[in-house]
C-alpha cells in the first residue's frame, strides 16, 4: 500500500510536472497515518504474517481456505455489478436535471422555458394585448411558465425518488459490504497463517531431539491464536452474509425506484400535455375570432362572421367605388388594370388598411380586385354543390330555364345569396349604361361568369362549359329584377342589414323582401311594374311607340320583365302590357319565330288587371 501511494504521487508528478502544495500536504498526511498504523508493534507482526501467507498462497506453498458458499460468492459478484449499474444510472439521471439545486425559484430561473416565457410576455406587452399577435404571445408565455413550474417539480421528484436513493446505495450500502469483504479477507489470512504455523510447530515437535516442552507451549499459543482468528472470521462472515442477503432482498425496492421514476415522468408529461391542450383552444379561439385575417382566400361565411357583415368587404368597397367613378368606363371588367396597383390594393385589403380614394381614379384596377376576390374564394360564390344544377338549368329550353335557375339560386346558402344579389344588382346597373361603357350583359357574363362558378372535379373549363357558365351569368344579369325583386341600398351592408331596401323612383319600399324558397308571384311583380310605370306622360309616350312598332312583336327599347306562371310557361310584362304565347312549341334554329308563335297583345286597364289578379 505504501508503494502504491508513492507510485500515485510519482505518476501525478510526471503527468502534470508538479504537484500543488495542497496535494503534497494531503499525500504526506496519508503516509504519516498509514506508516504510524502500519508500524505499531502489534500491527507490524500481523501485517507481516498476512503478507507472508498471501505470498505463499499465490506461489502454491500454502492452501487458501474457502469460507463463502457459491450463493454468497454470486451475491458478492452481483454487488459489484449493481454498484457499477447504479453509478452509471445515477450519473446519467443527474445529467437529465436541467436545474440542479435546492431552491425552487433559483431552479426555475435556470430553465429555458422560463426565459422563453419572459420573452413572450415582454413581446406581448410591446405588441399590445389587444392585438392578435400580442394576445397569442401572452397566452403562449403563460403556458411556457406553467411548463417550467411543472419541470421543476418533476426534477425535484426525480432527485428525491431516484437520484439520491441510488447514490445512497452506491456511497453507503455497497461500501459497507465491501468493507466487510476486506475484513473477511484479512481474517481468512490470519486464520490460514495461524493454521500454517500451528502445523509447522506440530511437525517440529515430532522431530527427534527437539525440545518438547518448548514446542508444546508454542503450539498452545499458536492454537489459541488460530481459534481466535477462526472465531473472528466466522463472525465477520456472518455479518457479510447478512449484508449480502439484505442487499439481495432489496432488489425489488431498488427496482421500484425506477418504476417511481417512470410514474413521475408520466405524471409530468401528462400535466404538461394538459397545460398545452388547455392553451391550444384558447390560442385557436383567439385566432378564429380575430378579424386580423386576409380578405382574399378566406371562406365567405367566415369572413362575414368575423367582419359582422352580410356583404363581403371587398365586394362592397369595390362596388361603391365603381358606382361613383366607373359606371361609364369603357371595357370595365374586361380591360385589365395595373398589375402593381392590383397587388397593392389586394395587400391593403388583406391588411385592413385600404383607402379607396387612392384607387378611385383607376376603376379598372378596382374591377380587377373584385374579380380576383371572387376567383380566390375557396368555394365559388355559386358553390360546388349547385354547379351541376346550374349547368343543367342552363341547358333547358328557354321557357323552362328561368324557373329552373330561380329555384337553384334560392337554394344557395344565405351568405352566398346575399352577396350574389348585391353583385348582380350592381352588374345590372352597369349593363344599363352599356351604350357608354360597351359592357352588355353578354360581355359582362364572359368576364365575370368564370369567377362565379367552377367545378371542384375539373379546374380546367372547356369551351362548352365556359359558354354555359357565361349563359347562366348573362341570364341572371339580364333578369336581375326578376331574380332579386326590389331594390336595396348598396351602402347598408352591415350585419343584419342586407335585406333592407330603400325607396327610389319606380321601386316600392319593402322590408319583407328576403332570401326565400317561395317563388315570386305574378301579381306581386305586376304590382311592382304598375308602380314603376305610374307616370302618365311616360306611358303615353310608350303607347305611341307600341303602335308604331307593334308589328315586330316585342317593342325595342322598352323594359321587359319575365314573370313566372303556372306549368313552366313564360309571361312578359312590357310597359304595363301583358304578353304571353298562345301556345308553346319546341324552339328550332331553322324556323322563323313568326311561324312558331301566335302572339296576342292585351291592353287592359288598371282596374281590369286588379280584378284579374
Amino acid at each position: 500500500q505504501i508503494l502504491s501511494l508513492l507510485l500515485a504521487v510519482d505518476t501525478e508528478f510526471h503527468l502534470h510536472g508538479c504537484l500543488g502544495v495542497r496535494d503534497v500536504w494531503i499525500y504526506i498526511n496519508l503516509l504519516k497515518k498509514f506508516v504510524f498504523k502500519m508500524f505499531k508493534r502489534e500491527n507490524l507482526r500481523k501485517n507481516f504474517l498476512r503478507v507472508k501467507q498471501n505470498i505463499d498462497q499465490n506461489l502454491g506453498r500454502a492452501e487458501q481456505s474457502k469460507v463463502l458458499t457459491e450463493d454468497q460468492q454470486e451475491n458478492e459478484k452481483r454487488v459489484d455489478v449493481v454498484k457499477h449499474a447504479f453509478q452509471n444510472i445515477s450519473k446519467k439521471a443527474g445529467a437529465v436535471l436541467q436545474a440542479p439545486g435546492t431552491d425552487f425559484d433559483k431552479k426555475l430561473k435556470k430553465l429555458p422555458e422560463t426565459a422563453l416565457s419572459h420573452a413572450m410576455t415582454e413581446s406581448a406587452q410591446a405588441l399590445g394585448t389587444d392585438s392578435l399577435l400580442g394576445s397569442v404571445c401572452q397566452l403562449c408565455g403563460d403556458c411556457q411558465m406553467h411548463l417550467a413550474r411543472e419541470q421543476v417539480q418533476y426534477e425535484e421528484t426525480v432527485e428525491q425518488e431516484l437520484v439520491i436513493p441510488l447514490q445512497t446505495i452506491v456511497d453507503v450500502d455497497i461500501p459497507s459490504i465491501m468493507k466487510l469483504r476486506k475484513a473477511l479477507t484479512k481474517s481468512i489470512l490470519d486464520m490460514d497463517s495461524a493454521k500454517t504455523r500451528l502445523n509447522t510447530v506440530v511437525r517440529q515437535s515430532q522431530v527427534p531431539g527437539a525440545n518438547m516442552s518448548s514446542a508444546a507451549a508454542k503450539a498452545d499459543v499458536i492454537k489459541d491464536e488460530y481459534e481466535e482468528a477462526t472465531l473472528k472470521m466466522e463472525n465477520i462472515k456472518d455479518n457479510l452474509s447478512i449484508e449480502l442477503c439484505n442487499f439481495a432482498s432489496k432488489e425489488s425496492e431498488q427496482s421500484s425506484r425506477l418504476l417511481m421514476f417512470l410514474e413521475a415522468q408520466a405524471n409530468y408529461h401528462r400535466k404538461v400535455l394538459e397545460a398545452i391542450e388547455d392553451c391550444i383552444p384558447q390560442v385557436a379561439l383567439a385566432i378564429k375570432n380575430s378579424s386580423a385575417k386576409p380578405c382574399y382566400g378566406m371562406p365567405l361565411e367566415e369572413h362575414l362572421r368575423l367582419m359582422c357583415r352580410d356583404v363581403a368587404l371587398v365586394l362592397e368597397a369595390c362596388v361603391l367605388t365603381l358606382l361613383e367613378t366607373g359606371m361609364e368606363e369603357e371595357g370595365l371588367f374586361r380591360i385589365a388594370g395595373s398589375a402593381v396597383k392590383l397587388k397593392k390594393l389586394k395587400a391593403c385589403f388583406d391588411a385592413h388598411a385600404v383607402d379607396m380614394e387612392e384607387f378611385s381614379s383607376d376603376p379598372h384596377t378596382v374591377a380587377g380586385a373584385l374579380k380576383l376576390y371572387l376567383r380566390e374564394l375557396p368555394e365559388p360564390l355559386l358553390t360546388f354543390e349547385l354547379y351541376d344544377d346550374f349547368i343543367m338549368s342552363a341547358m333547358l329550353p328557354q321557357d323552362q330555364r328561368l324557373q329552373a335557375l330561380w329555384s337553384v339560386i334560392n337554394r344557395l346558402p344565405k351568405p352566398n345569396y346575399n352577396n350574389l344579389r348585391y353583385l348582380v344588382k350592381f352588374l345590372a346597373k352597369l349593363a344599363e349604361k352599356s351604350d357608354i361603357n360597351k359592357m352588355k350583359p353578354s360581355n359582362i357574363a364572359i368576364v365575370i361568369g368564370p369567377n362565379l362558378m367552377w367545378s371542384d372535379k375539373n379546374n380546367t373549363q372547356n369551351m362548352m362549359t365556359s359558354a354555359t357558365v357565361s349563359g347562366v351569368t348573362e341570364t341572371v344579369i339580364t333578369h336581375a329584377d326578376w331574380f332579386f325583386p326590389g331594390a336595396f341600398d348598396f351602402h347598408l351592408t352591415g350585419h343584419g342589414s342586407s335585406t333592407a331596401l330603400y325607396r327610389e323612383s319606380g321601386f316600392p319600399y319593402n322590408t319583407n323582401t328576403h332570401h326565400s324558397d317561395t317563388k315570386p308571384s305574378v301579381e306581386k311583380k305586376m304590382s311592382e311594374e304598375k308602380i314603376e310605370d305610374n307616370r302618365t306622360d311616360e306611358r303615353l309616350r310608350k303607347k305611341d311607340i307600341d303602335e308604331k312598332e307593334a308589328g315586330d312583336g316585342i317593342i325595342s327599347g322598352t323594359k321587359v320583365t319575365v314573370l313566372p306562371v303556372e306549368q313552366s310557361s313564360v309571361s312578359l310584362l312590357i310597359d304595363g302590357q301583358t304578353w304571353k304565347p298562345e301556345k308553346e312549341v319546341e324552339r328550332s334554329g331553322s324556323t322563323d319565330e313568326k311561324s312558331l308563335y301566335s302572339e296576342k297583345w292585351e291592353t287592359e286597364s288598371e282596374s281590369k288587371r286588379e280584378i284579374k289578379t
